[in-house]
């Protein structure tokens, strides 16, 4: 799994936009994803080459399967674009990212472990929260 979110989010450090945690999907590694674009204005990919030792060296190569996340499906969906783009075959996206994992019990991980949803009793003792709003449209 690989999440293109910017570190302080990967990290847990700062809530991302409209998710209910913070964290990361365990396991996955971090590859922010302007590392394999190029521009001050407009954004274009780099050359092949320089995708293709972006992903090389986080340890995705052609015979890699690869997931692309982030908060709402559009920075993964770069990713994925830039492997596919180098011939990648075994490459998704998970679209729902982590707004969708942020708000079922799926374990996340922090700095300081695999965290799973509270328990009934931890549950009871936390004030209420309102429902999340809708995922906005667009990146």
């Amino acid at each position: 799994m690989v999440d293109s979110r910017r570190p302080d989010e990967f990290k847990g450090g700062k809530m991302s936009f409209a998710s209910e945690k913070i964290g990361r999907i365990p396991g996955a590694i971090n590859i922010v994803f302007p590392k394999i674009l190029v521009g001050e204005k407009y954004k274009e990919f780099k050359s092949g080459q320089d995708i293709v030792d972006v992903l090389n060296s986080a340890g995705i190569n052609k015979n890699t399967n690869a997931f692309f996340s982030c908060v709402s499906g559009c920075f993964g969906t770069v990713m994925y674009f830039g492997a596919r783009l180098m011939d990648y075959p075994n490459v998704a996206v998970y679209d729902g990212g982590w707004i969708e994992w942020s708000r079922r019990s799926y374990p996340v991980e922090t700095s300081e472990g695999i965290k799973t949803d509270p328990t009934p009793d931890e549950k009871k003792d936390k004030p209420k929260v309102s429902p999340p709003k809708p995922p906005q449209r667009g990146c």
